[in-house]
């Protein structure tokens, strides 16, 4: 009873730090917040499985959508594509959203934290960001 309450405790202080930290993003960042903190799933999960925000899935990496030939790369972006953040270290897909805006505004699931519209350049994974790339489903 006591390391539940522990557990729950410790629960309650991440999801209390997220709320905060998300809403920080959206007052300060010039972003906004679309729907609030949920620590199910994650931006890959967001742009390339559901973007309902009841879903429990988190992706570590969407290469297996991108080899499987279900997309393709495109060199400018439009509404509905995909848009992937790559890290300069290592190579990997750090971040994932979906362009729902013209001139450049994604939706995207930041981590554990909320989901947020903003500028392609205007999230902290741009930070590490080599590569950028836009991805149109094959018909």
């Amino acid at each position: 009873e006591i390391h539940e309450r522990l557990v729950g405790s410790e629960m309650c202080i991440r999801d209390r730090y997220a709320r905060m930290l998300s809403q920080w993003y959206a007052d300060n960042l010039g972003v906004t917040m679309i729907s609030p903190p949920n620590p199910e799933y994650n931006c890959h999960a967001y742009a390339w499985h559901s973007t309902s925000p009841s879903s429990i899935h988190w992706i570590n990496d969407p290469s297996p959508y991108i080899r499987d030939g279900s997309y393709f790369s495109v060199s400018t972006p439009s509404i509905g594509m995909i848009i992937t953040y790559q890290d300069s270290a290592s190579g990997n897909y750090s971040h994932s959203g979906i362009i729902t805006g013209s001139g450049g505004i994604v939706t995207s699931k930041w981590g554990c934290l909320g989901v947020f519209r903003h500028e392609i350049a205007n999230c902290p994974y741009t930070a590490t960001a080599s590569t950028v790339r836009y991805w149109r489903r094959s018909r």
